[in-house]
């Protein structure tokens, strides 16, 4: 495979408001387990099935890995998104249409990660909301929007990888 075009890409205002939106969401997430922690019983959902109920049990401590696991996806992706020709495309990154390739390909990762940052510290909220309701359970729509945005999002993506090549 001959190597792809090296297009210096600027940051657009589109692309830091994307970052500072995923790192507020996150530190939501650090904030609502700090101070969910101390009010949480010592054992709390970690786990919920397809009916929405919660099937596996955990310490609270547990809690916190969600706002991590966002931080350490969300720094993953940003170090990602320095470098765009390095992603896999659907479509053939030519010199011609590699300006445009690589700012869809940097946003479409940059809007994953703000997905992912909102989607753990929602099951984070869940996980909190569940340890004090004696029939606890993420509401279906909940896991519709979740599966949906997730694979709508992608698709509108490849929508504008199209579009760019």
């Amino acid at each position: 495979m001959p190597p792809r075009p090296m297009v210096t890409i600027p940051y657009s205002a589109l692309d830091f408001a994307l970052w500072v939106a995923a790192a507020l969401v996150i530190a939501f997430g650090f904030v609502i387990a700090a101070r969910a922690l101390p009010k949480l019983p010592a054992t709390i959902a970690v786990h919920f099935g397809l009916t929405g109920r919660p099937d596996s049990y955990g310490p609270r401590w547990m809690l916190v890995i969600m706002p991590v696991l966002a931080l350490a996806i969300g720094a993953f992706m940003m170090l990602t998104a320095r470098r765009p020709e390095t992603f896999n495309y659907p479509f053939a990154v030519t010199p011609e249409n590699a300006a445009r390739m690589y700012a869809v390909g940097r946003l479409a990762i940059e809007s994953l990660a703000l997905w992912v940052a909102s989607v753990l510290t929602a099951i984070e909220w869940m996980m909190i909301r569940a340890a004090f309701m004696a029939k606890a359970r993420i509401p279906w729509v909940a896991l519709i929007v979740i599966v949906g945005g997730t694979f709508g999002l992608i698709a509108f993506f490849l929508v504008l990888q199209s579009r760019a090549a």
